[in-house]
């Protein structure tokens, strides 16, 4: 049977434009639903749901928009998860809203995790989330790095937004403190650079080889192109792995491993990962972790083997959707 998707597009989340929604519209077809608009312009929009065989595909950040997925549920269009990052992140089961998290994703058609991580991480909802498991991997990966080429001294880093590892101070400081033989781009959620913008700003002006990189575009293309990622739980970091660059963990100083691996990361696949490879929570360590980064090769666990195959990735999404009920 063919379904007519809609992905919705959240008003300021541009990125969209270039995620996992990009693999599934230009293999299966479909439409943006555009929620930046008003009025008319907004019910035209929504005329887009009103097809047979609707299906619509939503990243977590849109369930901020209840009434919307609430009117999809009125409406009896079938929905499916899928996160628009790939980071070992504990989205779904971090106090306080574990439960109402869980409670969400029970109300979906399907879940399709991007990783192995992720999929535990959605069994600890029960047997009623389990059951809606297809294991389609991180398609976004298969659109953008299923090939990539390495420019030596290149290196991007890529602290998380949220901090949750304490990096960001020790991020600033490699900015400083950085070798000039190395050009370094930098990717930086717009929520993390307004709340650091006078210590970066300065030494963004002092370094002509630290660029920020402004657009997802530059984004993908650089993180492609870098020999080395530092960063800590954040999608880019995965990325990098998934296309087996070298990598640099890198922590605050209040926060041990033990503990980051205890309580801070979503699966235990994750953990044989932080200890393979190179890690740094003091600036001291920059220039020796910078010469013995490497990939560490038990990364290749916190991805599906399937997802290395766009023919295999496709089989596995035609099934999933023949499924629908």
């Amino acid at each position: 049977m063919k379904y007519n998707l809609t992905y919705i597009l959240p008003a300021g989340r541009e990125e969209y434009l270039y995620s996992q929604y990009d693999f599934l519209k230009n293999n299966y077809g479909g439409e943006f639903i555009h929620l930046n608009k008003t009025g008319e312009e907004l019910r035209e929009e929504i005329k887009k749901l009103d097809k047979k065989n609707h299906v619509n595909i939503t990243f977590w950040a849109d369930l901020t928009y209840m009434d919307i997925h609430d009117m999809f549920n009125k409406l009896g269009i079938k929905q499916i998860f899928i996160e628009h990052g790939c980071s070992p992140k504990r989205w779904f089961t971090y106090i306080p809203n574990t439960e109402i998290r869980l409670k969400i994703l029970r109300d979906f058609a399907q879940l399709w995790p991007t990783n192995p991580m992720e999929e535990e991480e959605y069994k600890r909802g029960g047997r009623e989330t389990e059951k809606k498991i297809k294991k389609v991997g991180y398609v976004k990966a298969l659109e953008y790095y299923s090939e990539s080429s390495v420019n030596k001294n290149q290196i991007y880093l890529c602290p998380s937004y949220w901090a949750d590892w304490g990096e960001m101070e020790l991020s600033i400081e490699i900015l400083e403190h950085i070798s000039p033989e190395y050009i370094c781009y930098v990717s930086l959620h717009p929520g993390a650079y307004e709340l650091y913008f006078d210590k970066l700003q300065v030494t963004f002006k002092k370094n002509k080889k630290i660029v920020l990189l402004k657009t997802t575009e530059e984004k993908i293309e650089k993180l492609k192109s870098s020999e080395t990622v530092i960063g800590s739980n954040g999608t880019p970091l995965t990325e990098g792995l998934y296309m087996k660059k070298k990598v640099i963990l890198i922590k605050g100083k209040d926060l041990s491993w033990e503990r980051i691996k205890l309580l801070e990361i979503s699966s235990h696949l994750f953990s044989p990962v932080i200890d393979d490879s190179v890690k740094m929570s003091h600036i001291s360590e920059l220039d020796m972790s910078l010469k013995k980064a490497k990939y560490p090769r038990c990364a290749k666990k916190i991805f599906y083997k399937t997802n290395y195959s766009r023919e295999k990735t496709i089989k596995i999404i035609d099934k999933a959707l023949s499924e629908l009920r």
